[in-house]
């Protein structure tokens, strides 16, 4: 459901991949979790977005979310908006610091039976990463709310251990759920056992 694999080519939209696996696990009836409408890492836009003035981007992304949304609406239980939004800010950089919210608030209002979820890494597999620990996660919520989303929020967090900090996790999650949001691993692997 990335926007790179969906719309390779400006206005040529291509969801031949993502409706066939959405269909064989709607067959098992499996919950799935929109990831993602946007990747704020711009190594991981599409490689024609990358270039764009901000008014095409604003249009361009309008489109995107439109499109993809609708596609799927009614169909999952999450979306993650703004992928790795704690770590960049490739939205934020050309169409404004509101950029999240806008497309937070949207996605609400498309699907409102869907969470919004923000998703980055390494927030709770170590403490190396100054850029996206608890507190930075936290900073980031208070960031959206600032700028106008008020809507339903999900933390969803990345989880690529190498050695997993046992203390380290539960501290952070003791930390994130003081948000009062939900909480969900959306990406688990562990290197090392």
């Amino acid at each position: 459901m990335k926007w790179y694999a969906n719309e390779k080519i400006p206005g040529q939209l291509d969801y031949n991949v993502a409706d066939p696996m959405l269909s064989l696990v709607q067959k098992y009836n499996i919950k799935v979790r929109g990831h993602n409408v946007f990747w704020d890492n711009p190594h991981n836009m599409p490689s024609w977005a990358r270039y764009l003035s901000p008014v095409q981007l604003s249009s361009a992304a309008s489109r995107r979310i439109n499109s993809v949304m609708n596609r799927y609406l009614g169909q999952l239980i999450h979306w993650d908006v703004v992928n790795e939004n704690v770590h960049f800010s490739f939205l934020e950089q050309i169409l404004g610091k509101n950029a999240p919210a806008v497309y937070y608030k949207k996605a609400n209002e498309i699907d409102s039976k869907s969470i919004p979820f923000l998703n980055d890494f390494n927030t709770i597999e170590h403490g190396f990463d100054g850029t996206s620990n608890p507190a930075k996660y936290l900073e980031k919520i208070k960031e959206l709310r600032s700028h106008g989303y008020n809507g339903p929020l999900g933390i969803g967090l990345q989880g690529h251990f190498v050695t997993p900090n046992l203390p380290y996790i539960r501290s952070s999650l003791d930390m994130l759920a003081s948000a009062g949001l939900p909480i969900w691993i959306t990406e688990l692997d562990v290197a090392n056992t």
